[in-house]
């Protein structure tokens, strides 16, 4: 007697995802268009300098940093604000994060918090040089 042959089983390719309709897909602007976000070649620059005294205290240091030099009586809130920031005797790295808590024309407060060494010292002893870059409209 021959033996039949089985058939061999189809193969079930899985499912395409639907891709959105075209309609309800927002387009992102391109890198040379204008946007309102962005600040514009007329946009001023400010740079500020600030000393933090020395944090004892084991966890991160809340301080409202001065915005307002040079911006004019009135100023608008600004576009963008940036920090880095240094301690005042250069043989140590310590490096640190900030945290923009709120924004006004004349004022940012920020949250300053040391990442170098994780959570087993969050503290410094010397005096921090935060610089402020500041954009505005």
């Amino acid at each position: 007697m021959a033996k039949k042959k089985r058939a061999a089983k189809p193969t079930v390719q899985p499912a395409k995802p639907k891709s959105p309709a075209r309609k309800g897909v927002k387009r992102l602007p391109r890198a040379d268009e204008h946007s309102q976000d962005r600040p514009t070649q007329d946009a001023k620059t400010h740079c500020y300098r600030h000393e933090v005294g020395a944090n004892p205290h084991h966890g991160a240091l809340t301080v409202e940093v001065d915005i307002s030099a040079g911006r004019g009586k009135h100023p608008s809130p600004p576009a963008f604000v940036g920090f880095t920031a240094e301690i005042a005797d250069e043989q140590w790295p310590d490096q640190f994060a900030f945290r923009l808590l709120s924004l006004q024309s004349r004022v940012a407060r920020v949250k300053i918090t040391r990442v170098d060494r994780g959570l087993e010292e969050l503290s410094w002893g010397d005096n921090l040089i935060v610089h402020v870059l500041v954009v505005d409209q």
